[in-house]
């Protein structure tokens, strides 16, 4: 395994060259992004090895791609645009460099596609479980939709299949 800092390095290198939005990114404590305008959303979702997914039945790839759809999706759900995600990546020494590598070239398939930012976050040790847990931040010019609001009538839209997620 790769020191901390060369991990993050390859890593880094994976992902696409940020965007204008961004004033300072991955390398430094904290990211800077330019002013959003609009209202700012927030959300996190966290994915445990053994929980959300099993690396026997899930390539790297797909493990990052759905730790980042799963934010998306709850972005594009508000009616917001994303902008800029953090990741968190609990590493398991049991797994080789390349491993996690992969999963950031998952993140970099959905990132590029989706003209999202991914502006740093953290690397630790996880001696038990790998785990990712991936904080998007989006904007929105609109009104904000929520679960609250729904009312009879209203037309409902679903990406991929209902209960998918439980089979992850």
């Amino acid at each position: 395994m790769s020191s901390e800092f060369e991990l993050i390095a390859k890593l880094r290198h994976r992902l696409p060259a940020p965007s204008s939005k961004v004033r300072l990114g991955i390398g430094d404590d904290c990211a800077v992004l330019r002013p959003l305008g609009g209202q700012s959303v927030l959300t996190v979702d966290a994915m445990v090895e053994g929980v959300h997914f099993d690396p026997k039945f899930c390539t790297p790839q797909e493990i990052g791609f759905k730790a980042l759809a799963t934010n998306l999706s709850d972005v594009a759900a508000m009616g917001a645009e994303p902008v800029a995600a953090l990741v968190s990546l609990g590493i398991n020494p049991r797994f080789r460099s390349t491993f996690y590598e992969k999963i950031y070239d998952g993140i970099s398939q959905l990132a590029r596609k989706t003209k999202l930012d991914v502006v740093g976050g953290n690397v630790t040790l996880s001696p038990q479980r790998l785990f990712i847990s991936i904080t998007v931040f989006g904007k929105s010019s609109r009104r904000i939709l929520t679960r609250a609001g729904a009312k009879k009538g209203d037309v409902v839209f679903v990406s991929g299949s209902l209960g998918g997620a439980a089979a992850g």
